[in-house]
């Protein structure tokens, strides 16, 4: 059995992303900000630096749905069940039909390697790419794979088996597997640290990131569950008849009262590296009963109170490397996004890309892996209500979003050795063709549609 134990935390931060910006259909709209974000002072100084970042990340550290090369993008359409191979437009090159349901891929360009989830298939294959071509060389039957990363020396690739609930080491030359761990249900997404040293993996319910050492297949858990939980207070006093409902946090972290609100993490689909080796886990904060015993009159508890207190929040995690000691920093950062599943970094100008699926917004952050961040601007895609933004891509001076929904392609092109983006014109927006047909039946893709926009609605945002 691998040796498995719980580390413990250092400090937590909170920070606002406030901002909520409304696209007309079809049309894309950018918001500019700035200013530093309000994080507790003092509370992050062991994980983020003033200065810039020094460590890089290697480019395959996470995978996802779209990876950019010099010449076009590699996308996994997971309702179309196929590898598709665009220009940077978004026009398509190449099709390779697989299964529906994909999982992701990792593109390793130095190497010429493609790595794909063939969850429903049962396997990881393993492609040799050159200019629109791809072959198949390698191919490895595991149950379920879903998440990918490669090792910094591109020799090993990381995947997550969801059905065996494992983190496997693949041989990348053989394809082969090295070695197994298992790890807990639901595992999702997993990174690889810049020196190779860890993986980080993230789950949809175990409220924690499973970090492996790759030397020993150790196991460490770290807690991003809040322990700000939701308190209910009413005066009953014969001059008040009043409810408050207040934010806090409990004593230690096993201080577990049974008379308020619990606040539970779900969903990391997205975790990658940033600057100094720095993990980011996108997720969400739910509060799903606020009041154990509703006030008279109250037809139930959801989400319920006399203060707005959303059931649902979205956040990143910022976790640090553990010191000396084993302790690890860990802030966390709310989000306009809602349903945060892309995440992409931009190493040369720290600037962290995140991309919500339930809204189709991209917020980016600038001085992402420093004490201060900034929320530099959000670009809604303008594609209308069906989108469903699972994958972001950066390089240069452009960037990609891919739509699982609408299965096409947004690019957003920078202003040349900027942050920012060019003006808005539609002209700007290169929103390419749909790229393959769905697999599944119109119903089945209205309903996917509705039930990604569920959230939005339960958080009172008009929808058309």
């Amino acid at each position: 059995m691998r040796p498995t134990r719980w580390i413990s935390i250092l400090g937590l931060g909170t920070a606002g992303l406030a901002l909520a910006l409304v696209a007309e259909a079809g049309k894309p709209k950018v918001g500019m900000l700035g200013g530093t974000l309000s994080i507790d002072e003092g509370r992050l100084a062991r994980l983020a630096p003033l200065t810039a970042p020094t460590r890089a990340p290697h480019a395959s550290n996470h995978g996802s749905t779209i990876a950019a090369d010099a010449t076009g993008l590699w996308i996994v359409e997971r309702n179309a069940g196929a590898l598709i191979r665009t220009d940077h437009a978004g026009e398509v090159r190449a099709t390779i039909g697989l299964h529906a349901g994909l999982g992701e891929l990792v593109l390793d360009e130095a190497r010429a390697a493609l790595f794909v989830a063939d969850r429903a298939g049962g396997r990881v294959l393993r492609y040799t790419v050159a200019a629109d071509e791809a072959k198949q060389v390698g191919e490895l039957a595991i149950a379920e794979p879903h998440g990918l990363a490669l090792t910094p020396d591109g020799a090993t690739l990381l995947v997550t088996s969801v059905a065996d609930q494992e983190l496997v080491a693949v041989d990348t030359a053989t394809m082969q597997v090295r070695w197994r761990v298992e790890l807990g249900p639901e595992p999702r997404a997993v990174a690889v640290s810049p020196e190779g040293r860890w993986a980080m993996v993230g789950f949809l319910t175990s409220e924690a990131i499973a970090r492996v050492e790759l030397a020993s297949q150790r196991v460490d858990w770290h807690a991003i569950a809040p322990r700000d939980h939701v308190e209910v207070e009413t005066d009953e006093s014969e001059y008040a008849d009043f409810t408050s409902v207040q934010t806090v946090e409990a004593g230690s972290r096993f201080d577990i009262p049974n008379d308020i609100g619990r606040r539970h993490v779900r969903n990391v689909f997205a975790l990658a590296f940033i600057g100094e080796g720095i993990a980011v886990a996108a997720h969400h904060v739910a509060t799903s009963q606020m009041e154990l015993q509703p006030e008279a009159g109250r037809g139930d508890s959801y989400g319920g109170g006399a203060a707005e207190i959303a059931p649902i929040e979205y956040r990143f995690a910022r976790i640090g490397e553990p010191s000396s000691d084993g302790l690890v920093a860990i802030d966390h950062l709310d989000l306009s996004v809602h349903q945060p599943r892309a995440l992409a970094y931009d190493f040369g100008r720290d600037v962290l890309y995140v991309g919500g699926y339930g809204d189709d917004e991209i917020a980016v952050i600038g001085s992402a892996s420093r004490e201060s961040p900034t929320l530099l601007w959000t670009a809604s895609l303008g594609l209308g209500p069906a989108c469903g933004l699972d994958g972001l891509a950066v390089a240069g001076d452009q960037v990609w979003a891919h739509c699982e929904l609408a299965r096409r392609v947004v690019r957003i092109d920078l202003e040349p050795g900027t942050r920012k983006p060019k003006p808005t014109k539609s002209s700007t927006w290169i929103r390419g063709p749909e790229l393959a047909a769905s697999l599944r039946d119109a119903k089945v893709e209205r309903g996917a549609d509705l039930f990604r926009r569920g959230e939005d609605f339960r958080l009172g945002n008009a929808l058309a």
